[in-house]
Parts: C-alpha cells; structure tokens; sequence
C-alpha cells in the first residue's frame, strides 16, 4: 500500500500504527512499520544533529560528494 501510493520519506517517518490501521493493514506488519519508521527517523536525527558547525557540516558535503551551492 504504501509502494502503491508513492509515500515520500517525509510522509513514511511521521506514520503512525493508527495512521497504518485506519489505512486496512493487520496488526503485526502495522507495528513493524510504524517501529521502522521511528527508527529510521531517529536515526536521521541523530546524524544531522552532530554537525554543529557550518565547517563540519562542509566536511560531511565534501566526504559524501554533495556540491555545495
């Protein structure tokens, strides 16, 4: 359901059992998404939260090849 209806990453991370129940999925994969997404979206944060500074954030662009404009 969520592949058909072409969730973006934003949409996915912010999903909740109750949004996945009101939508017709069971129980079980309904709590293993729901626990996915919150995992991924803690672990965004984390990452994007260690870069404090303007230079360190420019080292992660640079190590990952990411032009900065």
């Amino acid at each position: 359901i969520i592949h058909k209806e072409k969730v973006n990453s934003c949409t996915f991370l912010n999903i909740t059992e109750e949004k996945l129940q009101n939508i017709g999925l069971s129980l079980e994969p309904v709590s293993n998404i729901a626990v996915f997404a919150k995992e991924c979206k803690n672990k965004k944060l984390r990452s994007f939260s260690s870069y404090r500074t303007k230079k360190d954030l420019k080292e992660v662009l640079v190590k990952y090849d990411v032009e900065n404009e």
